[in-house]
């Protein structure tokens, strides 16, 4: 009896031993990366990664398998797997299976031609042609409503391809997995709509009843999240701050694509007047030399000469005031409108709606810099930030312009560049974008990389680094000799003014800093800036830091402040801005109205455009400096290209700043104001 007793329990302790050695078997799907997919026949993909790690911390014995999608689930159902992975609940999976807490958040999307703006969201799919797989949370949500058209896809990329091809009118998936294919595959021509058709959870499903299972999953998961595994995978799985591309850019709002086609037909305007501006330097310089060469034989005639030419370039230089102010003005409103509808539902598109008008306000900036060589951007005073948001910050305004031209931007910064120094950070920025840009419009990249590091001088100094590689054709020997120059460009099919490498070299010489080219080890070109900056605490000027947050919102809270702006959406905006900011505003459209606001009260700053009709800026403020007004004048403009600030100055405005306002440097440059006002309270 005591042998069979110990027989039995032997065989008891074997079944255990036996059970436990058997590993759980979970299964997901193989068409599904980056979050499910295999490499070499294993398992891979963010989604395995915290699966593993979950098993691991609920000291789970495992094994992960992927199939199809529909086998998967299948074979869970009849019992022949421990549980599937990357599973979205629905009541109909409820009756079957048990989920785990959530695991990652999931967003299905609809992914559309971008010539598609019928379709927007779920309510537009009836009668539609939508792809999705033949089982899943995607089809579950497509099954919801009879009348839409579901055709079956074998995998998403095939989707894909039928989709481009008109096979398709949308494909329902997740954004996640949708944007990954597009860019691994780089295909074009699709968008993604800027609405999520449903916002959810995925989890890991197990055989109803096996509490005990559930519970150490849970435990796993609780315990990767509690210790940092779980955000240290997703880090990883967000990728060196991989941009991911693909060639949605929300284009599917019909307000964008004609704010698209205004700004196309601002920009072939600025195009046609670069080429003529390129005529008339020509021009000008042969005409400068004739008149050296008569000058020896015709002195009589050479100060009539000099006198025309003089008046010619007046002429010029007021033609590129005005036309400055024409393609400024529009771009100006729109990119104001930022700042009033963030909080609305119309988020999704502003970021496309802000680096269109920034694109176009920064090749303003660039003709600034070409025609008044003496009073570059660069005058703008060190501001206390770090190296590292700016450059995100330049990268970030260029995100569209990488989906549209599928190119994936890398960076990495040493330690050092995300703490604080005193720069030029606007030149920094501008430095920066025109770099990248290049790369994306010219090298026919794939990639792009920006890199920072730093390095001390000396006690006081610390060395910049910016490189900004990437691996695309490179830069010929021939124009390395010319790229520097301005309206340079080499042989390209791409966008652009020819004016980017010039307004770098400017920007570098005039910060005592230096620009080079070298031959990328990544395969294509290579650009490396270096800088010198200050450290944080070397305060000078105009610099942000020195006034307190109390005294830059008492520069407008309980002010009066008159606008005098004849465009007038720029003015209702304007308007918005500052009494948003407490101020109690009067506006008019243009001077005359202005000076008569003036006189029946008194305000306590004044705001105005320089050109309006009627009466302009200019004769605006000198009335009003003859009226007695010692106040703060400021004037802002769209024209920024000919000699306005010094006119400006000259007629009683205290500080020129151009379009569009910034409610941030109005404030700062009001506390300076009030800074030296007290310094000197006889000014006028």
């Amino acid at each position: 009896m005591t042998g069979l007793r110990s027989l039995l329990i032997a065989v008891l302790l074997l079944a255990s031993v036996s059970t436990q050695a058997t590993p759980k078997t979970f299964l997901g799907n193989e068409n599904y990366a980056p979050l499910l997919f295999s490499v070499n026949d294993e398992p891979a993909g963010l989604t395995v990664e915290l699966a593993e790690a979950i098993f691991e911390a609920g000291r789970i014995d495992y094994s992960i398998e992927l199939s199809d999608w529909a086998e998967a689930q299948n074979r869970a159902k009849a019992g022949e797997v421990t549980g599937l992975l990357q599973i979205n609940k629905s009541p109909a999976r409820l009756e079957l299976f048990d989920f785990s807490e959530p695991v990652l958040e999931s967003e299905f999307s609809l992914f559309l031609a971008t010539d598609n703006f019928e379709i927007r969201d779920y309510g537009d799919l009836k009668q539609r042609r939508v792809g999705s797989e033949a089982k899943g949370y995607a089809r579950a949500i497509l099954e919801r409503d009879p009348d839409i058209n579901i055709v079956t896809i074998d995998t998403w990329l095939h989707g894909f391809e039928m989709l481009k091809a008109g096979e398709l009118d949308a494909l329902l998936t997740e954004k996640w997995v949708g944007e990954y294919l597009l860019s691994e595959n780089r295909i074009r021509g699709i968008k993604v709509s800027p609405y999520p058709i449903e916002l959810s959870t995925t989890h890991i499903a197990v055989k109803k009843g096996d509490t005990e299972l559930l519970e150490a999953i849970n435990r796993g998961i609780e315990s990767i999240r509690s210790n940092g595994t779980y955000e240290a995978i997703l880090d990883k799985w967000r990728g060196d701050s991989v941009v991911y591309i693909t060639e949605s850019a929300l284009a599917n709002q019909r307000f964008v694509r004609n704010l698209s086609i205004a700004l196309g037909a601002s920009c072939l305007l600025l195009l046609l007047f670069v080429v003529q501006i390129v005529r008339q330097k020509r021009s000008l310089q042969n005409y400068g030399a004739e008149l050296e060469q008569l000058a020896t034989d015709r002195t009589a005639h050479l100060s009539a000469a000099l006198e025309e030419l003089q008046l010619r370039r007046e002429r010029e230089a007021q033609m590129l005031s005005v036309i400055s102010h024409e393609l400024r003005t529009p771009l100006s409103s729109s990119h104001m409108i930022y700042d009033q509808i963030t909080s609305t539902n119309l988020d999704e598109y502003l970021p496309v709606l802000r680096a269109n008008s920034e694109g176009a306000l920064a090749i303003m900036d660039d003709l600034r810099m070409v025609m008044r060589p003496d009073t570059p951007a660069t005058k703008d005073e060190a501001v206390v930030d770090a190296p590292s948001l700016v450059i995100e910050r330049a990268l970030s305004s260029l995100s569209n312009l990488a989906q549209q031209y599928s190119v994936a931007t890398h960076y990495s910064f040493d330690e050092l560049v995300a703490d604080e120094f005193l720069f030029n950070r606007s030149a920094l920025r501008q430095i920066v974008t025109n770099l990248v840009k290049n790369s994306y419009l010219h090298a026919e990249a794939a990639n792009v990389w920006v890199s920072a590091t730093t390095k001390p001088c000396n006690s006081a100094l610390t060395e910049l680094t910016v490189c900004v590689e990437d691996d695309g054709k490179g830069v010929s020997e021939a124009f390395q000799q010319t790229m520097y120059e301005a309206f340079s460009r080499d042989e390209t099919s791409g966008d652009g003014t020819g004016l980017g490498l010039y307004v770098v070299k400017e920007l570098a010489q005039s910060l005592n800093g230096e620009i080079s080219y070298f031959s990328s080890p990544k395969g294509g070109a290579g650009f490396k800036f270096i800088a010198r900056l200050l450290p944080a605490n070397e305060h000078v000027n105009f610099n942000e830091r020195s006034y307190t947050d109390e005294q830059l919102t008492q520069t407008l809270a309980g002010k009066t402040v008159l606008v005098a702006e004849d465009q007038l959406t720029i003015q209702m905006l304007t308007k918005g801005i500052l009494a948003k900011a407490g101020a109690e505003v009067t506006t008019a459209s243009n001077g005359q109205l202005a000076l008569a606001a003036f006189l029946d009260k008194q305000p306590d700053i004044v705001l105005t455009d320089a050109m309006m009709p009627e009466m302009d800026g200019y004769e605006l403020s000198a009335q009003l400096r003859t009226a007695g007004y010692t106040g703060p004048i400021i004037a802002v403009t769209a024209a920024t290209i000919g000699d306005e600030q010094d006119r400006l100055v000259a007629a009683g405005v205290d500080v020129v700043m151009s379009k569009p306002i910034n409610l941030n440097k109005l404030k700062l440059a009001l506390a300076d104001w009030e800074r030296h006002r007290k310094q000197s309270k006889e000014r006028y």
